[in-house]
């Protein structure tokens, strides 16, 4: 019985440690929303893929991870906030296979985007 249990918790151990290394693999982005307001939708064009973050509360954070295999290009946002105004632009750069990227956009008290990473 206990070898049973000691096998039932190594192959828990490893399932749960093969999980943590695809996530610790996958690029994110995490959007911080620090522009006073709530942000009603946050919109992302990748060249492979569309990203949306549904509300983002004023102070506070969202993170989506992404595919890995991405064509050459660009970060394009479309920021809408809950007074409907909306902010669009482009910034960072995106390319195949950034494992473990992660990369920043940030919205500040005058609506201005940075982005890092």
């Amino acid at each position: 019985m206990k070898n049973i249990l000691l096998v039932v918790l190594i192959i828990f151990g490893l399932v749960g440690s093969a999980i943590k290394l695809y996530f610790m693999a996958m690029p994110e982005i995490v959007v911080t929303n620090s522009s006073g307001i709530n942000i009603k939708v946050v919109t992302l064009e990748l060249p492979k893929n569309r990203i949306v973050f549904d509300t983002i509360l004023n102070k506070e954070s969202s993170t989506i991870y992404y595919n890995l295999s991405q064509p050459d290009g660009s970060y394009k946002y479309t920021i809408t906030f809950e007074s409907e105004k909306i902010i669009r632009g482009e910034c960072g750069y995106i390319t195949n296979s950034e494992v473990g990227k992660v990369f920043h956009i940030t919205i500040n008290n005058m609506k201005e985007v940075t982005c890092s990473g």
